[in-house]
């Protein structure tokens, strides 16, 4: 059986902005994509993961990026190249990670040919934990990485 994961990485740029870089397998599936976020985005999504227990029932955190609508106020996200949605699943403490990845534009490119990929990953609070405090040291060291290795069901 193949195992799910996600790898994310923060490669920061000298404004307070950085490339969020991830890759996610799913069983036989895998994909990968990137967007721009501020630091504080991720510092405060690194937060919210680490003290997130318990979700609520139809609550989730959402990290996403990609790209936003031109001059509305407020921003309004047009077109996700990558989205993180973590909510609970059933009663017994299962967290659902689903993953957005999407390919970017390119210069002549038909939209129907744009990669694209969807994976929901399960894990646990403790899983959460781990990821949080991974998230927010990618803000701290150019080498470090947030990994998800779910639980297997």
């Amino acid at each position: 059986m193949m195992i799910s994961q996600l790898e994310l990485r923060f490669k920061p740029d000298s404004d307070g902005m950085g490339e969020l870089f991830a890759s996610a397998s799913g069983g036989y599936f895998s994909g990968a994509g990137e967007a721009w976020f501020s630091a504080k985005e991720i510092q405060s999504f690194g937060e919210r993961l680490q003290s997130c227990f318990p979700l609520a029932p139809d609550t989730e955190l959402r990290l996403e990026g990609g790209y936003w609508e031109p001059g509305r106020s407020p921003a309004k996200l047009e077109e996700v190249l990558l989205g993180i949605r973590i909510y609970p699943v059933g009663t017994t403490g299962q967290i659902g990670v689903h993953l957005d990845l999407a390919e970017g534009v390119h210069q002549e490119q038909r939209p129907e040919s744009r990669a694209r990929a969807s994976f929901e990953l399960m894990a646990s609070y403790e899983d959460l934990h781990r990821f949080g405090a991974q998230f927010q040291s990618m803000l701290t060291s150019s080498s470090a990485t947030a990994c998800l290795y779910p639980c297997e069901s």
